[in-house]
């Protein structure tokens, strides 16, 4: 439980005004007051508590629309033919994804980014992050796999001499 020791807190504090009251160490006047001050604190709280829940989860909606986003502009355009026009559009995702990662990555992410960019590497590292990444955001058991690309029969010879010049950086 996220907040298990304020709600024992409230608790505990209620338990004493039941005893309190049973055993008359409190007037009626006192106990009326103590209760509206605890209902109004619990209100607070309790208010306070859903408002926080509710801006993590927008946080959450928003790291997930980024990790969804970057993931899939990165795994459709990489092992694409360069010189290939149809890909000019893929490639334009892919750049905007590695900026999103530059902003939005966290440390691990921007290193795996740098050294691809840097060292001309395979972007597999970084996809297995971001999965990885995903995957424990969505409660998804981790994987160590690499992400293989499928292509389509036409893009198959290009890929191969891609991947092939690929291994020889």
């Amino acid at each position: 439980m996220k907040y298990r020791k304020e709600a024992f807190v409230i608790l505990s504090f209620c338990l004493f005004l039941i005893i309190a009251s049973k055993f008359g160490w409190l007037k009626d006047r006192e106990l009326n007051a103590i209760a509206i001050t605890v209902s109004g604190s619990i209100a607070i709280w309790t208010w306070n508590k859903g408002r926080e829940n509710e801006q993590e989860l927008k946080r959450r909606d928003i790291r997930l629309g980024y990790l969804i986003n970057v993931y899939r502009q990165i795994a459709m355009g990489v092992a694409r033919d360069p010189e290939n026009e149809k890909n000019f559009e893929l490639q334009k995702n892919l750049e905007e994804a590695i900026a999103m990662i530059q902003l939005y990555g966290t440390k691990e992410e921007i290193d795996k980014l740098h050294l691809i960019l840097g060292q001309n590497a395979p972007f597999d590292p970084l996809l297995k992050s971001l999965r990885n990444r995903l995957r424990k955001e969505l409660n998804l058991e981790l994987t160590d796999t690499d992400a293989i690309p499928f292509r389509t029969a036409k893009e198959l010879k290009g890929i191969q001499e891609f991947l092939e010049k690929q291994k020889k950086i």
